[in-house]
């Protein structure tokens, strides 16, 4: 058996063959804290634009696996070509269900440690972490802090999506393989107000926030080592550099 394979014992064969047995399907709960498994979020053009006309940045934070990637090329809706940016975010769990045919499907994935923070000219700080992928309510949900107020709210919606490519998934060898692919990201009527307060955003870029889609998020998991393995703690307030002083 490869060495790098994702091994269960066969109790939890045993036990979760009966699972299926009783019921129509399984879930498993993966960490994958010590596997190269991650998901890649790429801004749309129109996001991107919309972004700098407001004055707003974005850079990555969390974890150290956590990383801007080389700019996209990418086009918007009128054609018009350029480049925005994309973000590696590392998955330290991944819950999938098993069916009674044996098919996979994915429940939801968990990036926790990761951590993306946008910032204003308006002097409005806001992080978005621990972002969680729930496949079947189709929607993003991450934790919210408010920098400049020191507040977090946790796990608010915060998009919505559509699956734009099939997924792929497989159990082969006890190896899990997984590729899905989230597309027409869409802010949630839940977080505009609350990231339109913690970026202090102008009204007339108000709009953008609910008509424009913002991107998509890849996610691959592999059954490849990662050294050294994350340690799947979230990224919380007191990790967050330079934070103003009370």
């Amino acid at each position: 058996m490869n060495s790098k394979a994702i091994k269960f014992s066969v109790t939890s064969l045993v036990a979760v063959a009966a699972a299926v047995a009783a019921t129509s399907a399984s879930a498993l709960t993966l960490n994958t804290t010590g596997l190269k498994s991650d998901a890649i979020f790429t801004l749309t053009l129109d996001a991107e634009g919309s972004m700098n006309a407001a004055g707003v940045t974005i850079a990555a934070a969390g974890n150290s696996t956590t990383t801007a990637l080389p700019r996209v090329p990418a086009t918007d809706i009128g054609g018009n070509a350029g480049t925005v940016s994309s973000f590696n975010m590392p998955i330290t769990t991944v819950d999938i269900k098993v069916g009674l045919d044996l098919k996979v499907k994915p429940n939801s994935g968990q990036s926790n440690g990761a951590a993306l923070r946008l910032q204003s000219i308006e002097g409005g700080d806001a992080v978005l972490a621990n972002f969680k992928v729930d496949y079947n309510a189709k929607t993003v949900y991450a934790d919210l802090f408010d920098v400049y107020l020191g507040t977090v709210e946790k796990q608010v919606p915060l998009y919505t999506f559509t699956e734009y490519k099939p997924q792929v998934l497989s159990l082969k060898g006890l190896v899990l393989n997984q590729r899905t692919y989230c597309g027409d990201l869409m802010f949630t009527e839940t977080m505009k107000p609350k990231l339109v307060d913690a970026l202090l955003i102008s009204p007339q870029f108000v709009p953008a926030l609910s008509t424009l889609k913002w991107g998509t998020i890849d996610t691959v998991v592999t059954s490849y080592k990662r050294s050294p393995a994350l340690s799947g703690k979230p990224y919380t307030l007191a990790d967050v550099p330079n934070q103003p002083q009370p």
